[in-house]
């Protein structure tokens, strides 16, 4: 058995037509979660942007300066950004397959179809969300911050790999057991205060 014979025979398809079926799906999903409400990406872009200001405004009262650097906004986003990406994808991926369940019927469509669309349109949106985010700090406060491109692609991308993993471990532990997304939200709410975003790693007991 070869990797391309994991998927049953009737859904075995040319590599164009799934794309095409990839396609399709990501045009679903941005349609359904961007094309309902009012603002569309606005929000997407908005929501991660004020949770940022808000912890800058809060620790720089609190606060005379950052862990590191000198701008309380840069500090946090540096921290938010990469959990948001992770927690979005991981997230978005887990209920991919309840969310095209209806599609999944289709010998077309495939359970990596759907995981795929998900996750491609998760992340462009959060790269989205990061580019317009920084690209905004930086421009309007002097943070004489020093761009590392490649450590900065780097976390982006194990950010997303690992958030699609997870996403897709979660998608069959929801389909399987069904008290998993129960456990699962007890499981992650800890995240945010031992992930390092509101502070360095070190700083961890």
């Amino acid at each position: 058995m070869t990797a391309g014979s994991l998927d049953p025979p009737a859904r075995r398809k040319p590599k164009l037509q799934r794309l095409r079926v990839i396609a399709a799906l990501i045009l679903r999903e941005m349609a359904a979660n961007y094309g309902r409400s009012w603002g569309g990406y606005v929000w997407a872009i908005a929501e991660p942007a004020a949770s940022i200001l808000l912890l800058a405004l809060i620790f720089s009262l609190a606060l005379a300066q950052p862990p590191l650097g000198t701008s309380f906004a840069l500090f946090y986003a540096t921290g938010v950004m990469p959990f948001t990406t992770f927690t979005g994808i991981s997230n978005r991926v887990s209920n991919a397959l309840s969310f095209s369940r209806q599609l999944l019927s289709y010998p077309m469509v495939t359970y990596a179809d759907a995981l795929i669309a998900r996750f491609l349109v998760t992340l462009v949106t959060q790269i989205l969300v990061i580019y317009v985010v920084l690209a905004g700090i930086l421009l309007t406060i002097d943070t004489r911050a020093v761009l590392d491109f490649r450590m900065i692609v780097l976390s982006v991308a194990l950010a997303s790999a690992f958030g699609f993993a997870v996403g897709v471990l979660n998608a069959f532990l929801f389909l399987k057991y069904r008290t998993w997304a129960q456990v699962w939200g007890i499981i992650s709410r800890p995240l945010l205060l031992i992930s390092g975003v509101l502070y360095l790693y070190t700083a961890l007991p």
